[in-house]
């Protein structure tokens, strides 16, 4: 049996790599911004912003 949760976690490394490589131009960027920044705030949710 396998569950859904599961097969999500075990996908995430590629999913991720796959990401990484089609915004690298984006990412440069972003990074070029934060460098100048004094501040960076980092806001996350999670799934529970579904329900």
């Amino acid at each position: 049996m396998q569950y859904k949760m599961y097969s999500e976690m075990m996908e995430q490394p590629d999913s991720l790599r796959k990401t990484f490589e089609s915004e690298k131009s984006t990412m440069d960027e972003v990074s070029q911004l934060v460098l100048k920044a004094d501040k960076v705030y980092l806001i996350g949710c999670g799934s529970s912003i579904s329900t």
